[in-house]
């Protein structure tokens, strides 16, 4: 599974045991041991190759995928799946995942607050002088089924937060953030920087 979003062809992945999304990660087999070097197969003709093996679980991998840009995204959206969940009572689709404002395809898991969020109700909430300020938030996995990274999550995770959230934020009384996702870019981007800053 991608645990987190990267630049071009280089991201961080978890290898999971062998079995279903109606399997919980923590009940799976181990998975193979794999080292720097070695050639993983995704499907067909798309692969990828071990970078790097970390420290904190051999099950945390880089991966170096043998496409970039749009050839690998084409590809990421040929072979991939969203992440699934064992309490669900069908496998979910990309739809099932996908924000109505979402835009770039940074996150490997749904930010699921904002999930219930329509058009319709974000036109009410403008129309009653509420304003939305958007950022861009590559959040990571929320859990894998290896106690060594579940106890290290969130991994370092991609945002990017616009000058215009910037002053919305800085110039309101109050803010409400939709989900932890949205909390931790903008709780990362302070630490990061001092104050809230217009970053990517």
């Amino acid at each position: 599974s991608l645990a987190t979003a990267s630049l071009a062809d280089r991201w961080r992945a978890v290898l999971l045991g062998e079995g279903d999304w109606r399997i919980p990660t923590e009940r799976r087999p181990a998975p193979p041991a794999v080292a720097p070097g070695d050639v993983l197969t995704i499907g067909g003709d798309f692969g990828a190759v071990v970078d790097g093996v970390h420290t904190l679980s051999p099950r945390l991998i880089d991966l170096r995928f043998d496409r970039s840009s749009d050839a690998l995204w084409n590809a990421i959206y040929a072979h991939g799946r969203p992440v699934q969940y064992s309490y669900q009572s069908r496998p979910l689709a990309l739809l099932d995942v996908q924000t109505r404002y979402g835009s770039r395809p940074w996150a490997v898991e749904a930010p699921s607050a904002g999930l219930p969020l329509t058009w319709s109700q974000l036109g009410a909430l403008a129309a009653h002088g509420v304003a939305v300020a958007t950022l861009t938030h590559a959040a990571g996995l929320s859990n894998t089924g290896d106690p060594a990274i579940d106890d290290a999550l969130p991994l370092a995770e991609r945002y990017d937060v616009p000058e215009s959230t910037v002053r919305a934020i800085a110039g309101d009384r109050r803010v409400i953030a939709v989900g932890t996702s949205v909390v931790r870019a903008l709780e990362g981007n302070a630490a990061e920087h001092g104050r809230l800053v217009a970053a990517n």
